[in-house]
């Protein structure tokens, strides 16, 4: 599913989620399949929150003085989770802009079991002295994973828009 899902939106996404509603928040375009998506934004990127609160499809961009390695990225989304399972992981994938590895896990947050997963890009340095991580992840509770689920939430985060120019 992962690899089904990744690269950049198509039109085979816009179709998909054509009756989506867009919201907005701090210079992002965040499309959902209803309106009632809580929305919440911060200087490293969007977190996205289902009507219920269970389900998150999240983004965020990590600028850093010094290299991230998968193990350092990770723990910047990851303190909050415990008693962590790594189900499976993709291989390494490296091209000129950097390097980019999925995992899906299984952990504890806030109480709850849950089932998600993160894809962490350790970005090419473009300017010296400059390290960018970008975090992917969606999580939901273990009793809510499915396919649809799953589906859903990748399109939100791969449909997230960030307008640099937005009041």
């Amino acid at each position: 599913m992962i690899e089904n899902l990744s690269g950049e939106s198509s039109a085979a996404d816009e179709a998909r989620s054509a009756s989506w509603v867009p919201q907005h928040e701090n210079g992002w375009t965040v499309f959902t399949p209803g309106g009632d998506w809580h929305l919440s934004t911060s200087s490293q990127g969007l977190d996205a929150l289902s009507p219920d609160g269970s389900s998150d499809a999240s983004l965020a961009s990590w600028p850093s003085t010094t290299p991230w390695t998968y193990d350092s990225l990770a723990a910047q989304i990851l303190s909050a989770v415990s008693n962590i399972q790594v189900i499976c992981q993709s291989p390494n994938e490296t091209s000129s802009s950097g390097e980019t590895q999925a995992t899906e896990i299984t952990g504890v947050y806030q109480g709850v079991n849950i089932h998600a997963i993160i894809v962490l890009s350790l970005l090419a340095q473009t300017t010296p002295g400059f390290f960018d991580g970008q975090t992917r992840s969606i999580y939901t509770p273990v009793s809510q994973w499915s396919t649809g689920n799953e589906t859903t939430l990748w399109l939100i985060v791969k449909r997230a828009i960030l307008n640099p120019s937005a009041p």
